[in-house]
């Protein structure tokens, strides 16, 4: 089984901000070489080495306490 850890580093200006991390979270992905597996975003699904959303599936990091450096922590697992 292969396995890639990531962390995004990000800076929130307001003290409620949503920020779209699919193509960091997709980058991961590819970059893992990980054909069929799991990111753990949300238990998001790998096929053929590319998240599987749907057409309208979107990743956002909701921050409501603002205003400071966050961390996402972004894990592959798969084979």
């Amino acid at each position: 089984m292969r396995t890639k850890t990531e962390y995004l580093w990000f800076n929130t200006k307001k003290r409620h901000e949503f920020v779209r991390i699919t193509d960091d979270v997709a980058r991961v992905v590819a970059e893992s070489g990980v054909r069929e597996g799991f990111a753990l975003v949300s238990a998001m699904h790998i096929t053929a080495g590319k998240l599987d959303l749907g057409p309208w599936e979107q990743i956002f990091y909701a921050e409501f306490d603002g205003q400071r450096r966050k961390r996402v922590i972004v894990k592959v697992m798969g084979e």
